[in-house]
């Protein structure tokens, strides 16, 4: 790997966190360009890669790449109602503002 930003793992208290940061930001700009969610997509990759094991093989991730991901199929059940119901307001704040047109 070269080495084009050099003093960028300050912010990041260490070269391996560093590295770290890089990692995970790839990934999440990866699932996004393909059109990912990259909560889900992190989410589930994080949860697979659990039963890897210490050295998984190249193969063995290839799968988990952003262009080879397959999303988790929904859990069959009732609708999810909770993604419709209203979001909570902060108390004294209003959802109608008085400055508004």
């Amino acid at each position: 790997m070269r080495q084009t930003l050099s003093a960028h793992w300050l912010f990041t208290g260490s070269k391996e966190a560093g590295v770290s940061a890089a990692v995970l930001f790839s990934l999440i700009c990866s699932a996004d360009r393909h059109g990912l969610n990259p909560q889900v997509y992190l989410e589930d990759l994080i949860c697979k890669m659990r039963g890897l094991g210490e050295n998984p093989t190249d193969t063995q991730l290839e799968r988990f790449l952003p262009d080879h991901w397959q999303a988790p199929a929904a859990p069959a059940g009732p609708a999810d109602t909770a993604s419709n119901a209203p979001l909570p307001t902060l108390p004294g704040a209003s959802r109608d503002r008085p400055d508004a047109d």
